[in-house]
């Protein structure tokens, strides 16, 4: 559920594409500068992504009963929430990032897709952290769904009888959801201070 949501943002690539053409012959006579561009098209993206993930958590969290049960009801769905929104708008910021950089939507695919197949091997869901060998494990810091992952995780099952799991599976750093989140955050910023960057380069180019 948390790679859903960093998959979903790959059918937005052709509409960057699309803006990233407008923007450069906008900007080429000085409309605009780039962080407008960056900014209206993080928040524009931002909620919808918003209300996908709250959709999500509307008719998963009770119908798979995704319920921590050491606190309320209505903190464990906005936690969770929280989770697979924050974890949406960085992927959705990711494929932004990736579209500015490529020179094609069929490059921008190709390595969008590269990524999220290496954050998805190294976030723990798939391959358990203790049976991944050391000399790749350390790919981890940087895979953004490790920390949506591991978010998710704590979020369901901290405070709870089967609590010691996250230890066992290497799932403890960081070790708890606020601090899972907090990085996520600074992912985010990251890519879209990226992003302007990027995008005023290329205009410079042009």
């Amino acid at each position: 559920m948390t790679q859903v949501l960093f998959l979903l943002p790959f059918c937005q690539i052709s509409t960057f594409f699309f803006d990233k053409n407008l923007f450069a012959s906008e900007s080429s006579i000085g409309l605009y500068p780039a962080w407008i561009y960056s900014l209206t098209q993080i928040v524009l993206e931002t909620w919808v992504m918003s209300l996908c993930a709250l959709v999500q958590s509307a008719i998963a969290v009770p119908m798979m009963s995704l319920w921590n049960v050491s606190i309320s009801r209505s903190a464990s769905f906005f936690i969770m929430f929280s989770v697979f929104c924050v974890g949406g708008v960085v992927g959705n910021t990711i494929v932004l990032l990736t579209s500015i950089l490529s020179f094609s939507q069929d490059f921008a695919f190709l390595i969008g897709s590269a990524n999220v197949v290496l954050f998805l091997a190294m976030s723990g869901g798939f391959v358990p952290f203790p049976y991944i060998e050391s000399w790749i494990a350390w790919l981890q810091w940087i895979s953004p769904i490790k920390y949506s992952f591991q978010a998710f995780t704590w979020s369901l099952l901290s405070g709870t009888s089967t609590s010691e799991l996250l230890d066992q599976l290497e799932l403890n750093t960081p070790s708890n959801v606020s601090l899972n989140l907090v990085i996520l955050v600074g992912i985010f910023c990251i890519c879209a201070a990226c992003s302007v960057v990027a995008l005023s380069r290329q205009k410079k180019v042009r």
